[in-house]
């Protein structure tokens, strides 16, 4: 089963959420025995084409512009992709515009939808369109879309009348606490600070945590993880606003990264649109309490409040503010049974083994595998 993956910048140590996805999944996709090729964009593949767990990455250079880069890699991967492998997985709506061009070749065609792309404030009217235009798309070509949550699934059953495959997203469970060297060379403290970890992009709704935390004149620090590309005016806005205790520190990968998750404190997503935040799963794995904004999404994954979080609305800084204030002045016992929670949620519902499983199941339908086929690839 020759698999080909469009629609990302690269799958490993490259920030996003498509990305993120990808990196878990297409790995166990290959030892499930399915030949993968995922198509980079050249900038954010610091591999180079090589082959990593078993996933092959192939570079295709692009526009790197907030609104071409997408689209022009898509079209410059999709007749490659389709003429060589026996079935396309495009990743977003902004490359899904595309995915009438497999049909060329006859190559089946599946769309994952991570979130409703044309509600996110970053994009212009003109931008907007297109991306609802990719949302047809994938409706009228794909022939089998899947989405990452109940609320994308009941979007397209609404506007569109039709069913979707919802796969959610995952995340692993680490073993390991991270090493405090790591903490001790940004200056925080175990368990005593909060953490955001994403893109740093206005839908994040970054403004409304940096002012909730100065309102609630917090003990501990903010601390933001993550990079800003094409948002360097709403990032420079932010940091010109941000009082002494917040800290910047950039995209951070591997060890720092792990010890940041598995060390803070709280970990805070604010955010007006997700889709089905592969970071809050982190978070929860690593057992953090969580504050988290009321959204379709995070109450999917928050369905009752015994699983770690506290859900607040996306635009009252006081009710932010009031919280950070209560979680740090709850006893440590207390907020590691909250963590504790958050985890075996995580545990319970959301890995990627599962995401990987039904990807594979959804392959083997759209091509007409019998999960009896004894030629068929075999789950992990």
């Amino acid at each position: 089963m020759r698999i080909a993956i469009v629609g990302l910048r690269a799958p490993f140590d490259t920030e996003g959420g498509v990305e993120h996805v990808v990196g878990a999944v297409a790995p166990r996709l290959a030892a499930a025995g399915c030949d993968v090729t995922v198509y980079c964009r050249t900038r954010y593949n610091r591999h180079g084409e090589v082959e990593i767990n078993g996933v092959r990455l192939r570079n295709l250079e692009t526009i790197y512009s907030k609104h071409l880069e997408a689209i022009v890699h898509t079209a410059r991967a999709l007749p490659e992709a389709a003429r060589e492998h026996d079935l396309v997985h495009i990743h977003a709506l902004g490359p899904a515009i595309l995915s009438f061009l497999p049909r060329i070749w006859n190559c089946p065609t599946i769309v994952s939808v991570h979130g409703l792309d044309w509600k996110r404030a970053k994009w212009g009217w003109f931008a907007r369109t297109m991306l609802q235009l990719g949302e047809r798309s994938a409706n009228r070509f794909a022939d089998r879309i899947t989405v990452v949550s109940d609320e994308l699934r009941q979007h397209f059953q609404d506007e569109y009348g039709i069913e979707t495959t919802a796969i959610p997203n995952g995340a692993d469970l680490p073993d390991d606490t991270g090493r405090v060297e790591t903490l001790e060379r940004f200056g925080l403290k175990a368990g005593q600070f909060h953490l955001y970890l994403g893109r740093i992009v206005p839908e994040k709704n970054l403004s409304l945590l940096i002012k909730a935390h100065a309102k609630a004149e917090a003990d501990w620090p903010l601390v933001i993880v993550g990079g800003h590309t094409h948002a360097d005016q709403h990032y420079a806005d932010l940091k010109a606003t941000a009082h002494e205790s917040v800290m910047f520190l950039g995209p951070r990968y591997g060890e720092e990264k792990s010890a940041l998750l598995a060390n803070a404190g709280s970990f805070c997503l604010a955010s007006n649109v997700e889709g089905f935040p592969v970071a809050l799963l982190e978070a929860m794995a690593t057992g953090r309490p969580c504050l988290v904004s009321d959204l379709p999404p995070h109450r999917e994954i928050f369905p009752s409040p015994d699983h770690g979080a506290v859900i607040l609305p996306t635009d009252d800084p006081a009710v932010w503010a009031a919280a950070i204030r209560t979680l740090e002045s709850t006893p440590e016992s207390e907020r590691t049974i909250s963590g504790q929670n958050a985890r075996k949620r995580v545990e319970n519902a959301y890995s990627w083994d599962a995401t990987a499983r039904a990807t594979l199941k959804v392959y083997r339908e759209v091509l007409g595998l019998s999960s009896l086929d004894p030629t068929a690839p075999q789950t992990p």
